[in-house]
């Protein structure tokens, strides 16, 4: 039995700790032995869930070096805000002795999100030279560029950093040029980017899309879900851990509801959009020309399910989404989506089928798909929506992985003398 250690910095707070979560509970139920090790804390009770975090030592130890390493991205890029949580330097994080005890006996090593003073890439290469197989997960860009997550616009580091850049993208690029380093991409989009750049190798990366949580999964093999001409409201859900991030396309939103609002002029009336999600200033549901409905965090997953089985339709705004776990959600509950192209949706949403792909600086046309489905000109079945879900089964993609694994642990038998 192929043994895995997966790694990542959060759980169930962050997107990446979710997906990685839920491919742990899919590989373990198709027979793979694995476990998710965490750096933060974690109230998680799976046994295969261990936290480094739960004890005190290392969490002050991991807390002073990831605050001593946002204190100097802060400093060498003039105390902006906008930066500081959006770059990570790979400079500091725990040390390998730490992690000795969950070495023992394992087959593949696979990261996923492990910024944030976790794993540094000294770190990393000594888990390279453990000889074993290490696969990355990617959820954002930080792998195929240097300090950078996500792509900056010009002016926004300042020259310090950028040198700081160049040498974190050469220090990546001999990494992956010396071990046995497979990235996977959770989308086609965020895979065409990574191999795009000059650091990675071209042969070592795949893209698996995330894993359909077996809750949803089983959601998606239901038969009820109401019909939208039997609703008294055309109900809008937009789902986000916090509603205000700039990369949620906050300005989007508001301008996609204004021009739906002109569009149904009265029939606003008939309208609700309902947001799930922490929002820093509740002064900014002014802006929204509709009824808006807002709850806050939902944690609940039967209570999101409902709300997702009771909404006419999810949208989706990010300036940048990397897969889109709200999209898939939706669909395994029988609600389509009507999305910003913004990457990784492109994966999950059929255009005309499941929902609709708009275009990413037109935020009229966000609002004439939602005018359309509104009004009935277009219609999107509960079954086709659920059956697209499928495509991303627990079963289908531990069986995509536990392929990978295979094919690494051979290679590197093959590469032995």
């Amino acid at each position: 039995m192929t043994r895995v250690l997966h790694l990542s910095t959060y759980g169930a707070k962050s997107g990446a700790g979710v997906a990685a979560l839920r491919l742990l509970e899919a590989e373990r139920s198709y027979g793979l032995d694995a476990e998710l090790l965490l750096m933060a804390p974690s109230s998680e009770s799976l046994p295969a869930v261990h936290t480094l975090g739960n004890d005190r030592r290392l969490y002050r130890a991991w807390q002073c070096k990831l605050w001593s390493e946002r204190a100097l991205v802060a400093l060498l890029n003039g105390f902006n805000r906008e930066q500081t949580f959006k770059t990570s330097l790979g400079r500091l994080g725990i040390s390998i002795h730490a992690l000795r005890p969950y070495l023992a006996n394992i087959d593949i090593l696979h990261l996923h999100w492990t910024q944030h003073a976790f794993l540094s890439l000294r770190t990393i290469e000594e888990l390279c030279k453990l000889g074993l197989p290490v696969v990355i997960t990617l959820h954002d860009y930080w792998w195929a560029q240097g300090i950078e997550q996500m792509a900056t616009k010009p002016g926004e580091l300042s020259a310090p950093l950028r040198r700081l850049d160049r040498r974190v993208r050469q220090r990546k690029a001999e990494l992956m040029a010396h071990y046995p380093i497979h990235l996977v991409t959770v989308s086609s989009s965020l895979g065409n980017a990574v191999t795009r750049s000059s650091i990675v190798p071209r042969l070592g990366v795949s893209t698996i899309g995330n894993v359909l949580s077996a809750h949803y999964y089983q959601q998606a093999q239901m038969q009820e879900t109401r019909a939208t001409s039997e609703r008294e409201l055309y109900r809008i859900i937009f789902v986000a851990t916090r509603l205000d991030d700039p990369i949620k396309g906050w300005s989007y939103l508001v301008d996609a509801m204004r021009q739906l609002a002109q569009l149904a002029g009265v029939q606003t009336a008939q309208m609700q959009l309902t947001l799930v999600g922490t929002l820093a200033n509740h002064e900014l549901l002014n802006q929204i020309p509709l009824p808006v409905q807002h709850l806050g965090s939902i944690s609940d997953v039967a209570w999101l399910s409902s709300l997702y089985a009771e909404s006419s339709v999810l949208i989706s705004t990010s300036e940048r989404e990397s897969f889109g776990q709200t999209l898939l959600e939706s669909l395994a509950c029988g609600t389509p989506v009507i999305a910003r192209d913004s990457g990784g949706p492109a994966d999950i949403v059929i255009d005309g089928v499941n929902g609709a792909l708009v275009a990413h600086d037109a935020p009229q046309a966000m609002a004439a798909a939602l005018w359309k489905h509104f009004t009935g000109a277009t219609d999107y079945q509960p079954e086709a929506c659920r059956a697209s879900a499928l495509r991303f089964a627990p079963t289908d993609i531990a069986q995509q992985y536990a392929q990978l694994y295979a094919q690494l642990i051979d290679d590197i038998q093959r590469a032995k003398p």
